[in-house]
């Protein structure tokens, strides 16, 4: 086990987008829920569980994943059949005025001039664009910023839902390297332009149905320190996996550390409430957890919970807190049985040695969450979204204008993604990119929401490489962004 981490500096210094490199896409369970113990609503106090809990060895679940490559040029009129449940990676060479359908059953250049059902086509506008063709149910999508495959396919799950309802026809090869396609038949395709001009191009692309997961609805659960003699009657854990809670019965308190971790591991436990030190918290009882920025709570995505516990391997020894006055942080986490989840504190009070947070478990089948009705939340994830556009919309610019950034936001308005999207930067945005260009340190940062950070809680900001993070208000003032600027 790793020595502990400052998981308060962590967070500050986090930056969710900039993820692993991918390394996985299949994903299994391969366990089941251990036989639950049934249990006395009698408890005892006794100090101590945090330390036990924490210095547990944890077992990792492992994850596969197979790709299998099925590359192809004009002429190649077959395509070896395999399994539907892999990832799919083809190549093709496509013309003006033919068409191409991205799907395994027809992944072949069509030579007639924009067949109805197919997917995309060639078109030399802006020298060179892929294109939606007419009567295609398809949706297709830009991904600027990606410069690699595996960025490319985070960010394609990542937007998924934003594909889904794009209204774009078209994207210039000379603006975005690589695109999303939602096909036809509703699979999720990554495509690579490469040696093109107005009258072609080769074309790459990866191609994978869609995850099925999505997140089962929101618990909000009370516990209290199993450790508060006033609180022997309450819950003091909880088993993610099946919402069950639980109070621990005298006869665990009066076991050994080793025989608490195994009876916490029979019954299922994954967190219980604890004291530790002067600070009431949440502590996981084998279980594998990140802080992650507040505004994650309402915006991640059940393959970005995936693809980022997958490549998780240690339990922190730091536990779940509550941080009064400031945005709560986003705690995704993966439990001994293998479930994957989200967590946010909601409330610790220390006179009843209590503390709330709400969770969600990821299920098959669940499809999106209702939106959150949380107006804090909701401001946070609207204003990651807003300063995900600049960096986009500032990287535009640049790409006409030899890397430089602009002078002002005002220069903005032609690369702006609508009218609102400007109106919002002009609102909002504290800009600081006057004299910077792409060539600058990646880590400086050439905007912030100015209004977010008003209220004192810290803001999110975009750094000269286009990434989107939150900083607390102390580490702002470490770059030297304070309100009023």
């Amino acid at each position: 086990m790793r020595p502990a981490d400052n998981v308060e500096e962590t967070v500050k210094e986090m930056h969710f987008e900039a993820l692993p490199k991918m390394r996985r896409r299949i994903w299994a369970d391969v366990s089941e829920a251990h036989d639950k113990r049934k249990m006395s609503k009698s408890a005892q106090a006794r100090a101590g569980l945090w330390r036990t809990i924490m210095y547990a060895r944890i077992t990792k679940l492992a994850a596969a994943a197979v790709i299998v490559v099925a590359a192809f040029t004009l002429g190649v009129e077959r395509l070896v059949s395999v399994r539907s449940d892999k990832v799919h990676a083809y190549r093709a060479q496509i013309h003006g005025n033919t068409a191409l359908d991205l799907d395994p059953a027809a992944a072949i250049p069509f030579s007639d001039k924009r067949p109805n059902g197919f997917d995309v086509a060639w078109d030399s506008e802006g020298g060179g664009a892929l294109l939606v063709t007419a009567g295609s149910s398809a949706r297709i999508l830009a991904l600027p910023i990606a410069k690699n495959w595996d960025l490319a396919m985070f960010r394609a799950r990542d937007t998924l839902a934003e594909l889904r309802e794009s209204t774009s026809t078209r994207v210039l090869a000379n603006q975005s390297k690589f695109v999303a396609v939602l096909t036809s038949e509703a699979n999720l395709a990554v495509v690579e332009i490469s040696q093109y001009d107005a009258d072609g191009a080769w074309l790459r692309w990866r191609l994978e149905r869609p995850s099925t997961l999505g997140f089962g609805p929101v618990q909000v659960v009370t516990l209290y320190d199993a450790g508060n003699p006033a609180a022997q009657q309450k819950d003091h854990a909880i088993d993610f996996d099946t919402g069950e809670i639980f109070t621990i019965p005298p006869h665990v308190l009066q076991m050994s550390g080793d025989e608490v971790i195994e009876w916490f591991a029979l019954s299922g436990i994954d967190a219980v409430a604890e004291t530790t030190g002067e600070e009431l918290a949440l502590s996981g009882a084998n279980l594998v957890f990140h802080a992650l920025p507040p505004h994650v709570w309402t915006t991640i995505e059940a393959v970005q919970l995936k693809d980022h516990m997958e490549a998780s391997v240690f339990q922190p020894r730091t536990p779940m807190r509550f941080n009064k006055d400031q945005y709560q942080f986003t705690f995704i986490y993966q439990t001994r049985e293998g479930g994957l989840g989200v967590l946010q504190m909601r409330e610790a009070d220390d006179a009843t040695q209590m503390v709330k947070f709400r969770y969600r478990m990821l299920e098959e089948g669940a499809g999106r969450p209702a939106q959150d009705e949380d107006v804090e939340q909701q401001l946070l994830s609207k204003s990651a979204e807003n300063i995900k556009k600049l960096g986009l919309t500032l990287h535009i610019y640049a790409s006409g204008h030899d890397g430089s950034f602009p002078a002002s936001l005002h220069a903005l308005e032609d690369c702006a993604g609508s009218k609102q999207d400007f109106q919002w930067i002009l609102d909002n945005v504290g800009y600081l990119g006057e004299g910077r260009s792409t060539t600058d340190s990646p880590t400086l940062v050439v905007g912030y929401d100015r209004t977010l950070m008003e209220r004192g809680k810290g803001t999110h900001v975009v750094h000269i490489d286009g990434s989107m993070l939150f900083m607390s208000p102390e580490k702002l003032r470490e770059f030297g962004i304070s309100a009023g600027q």
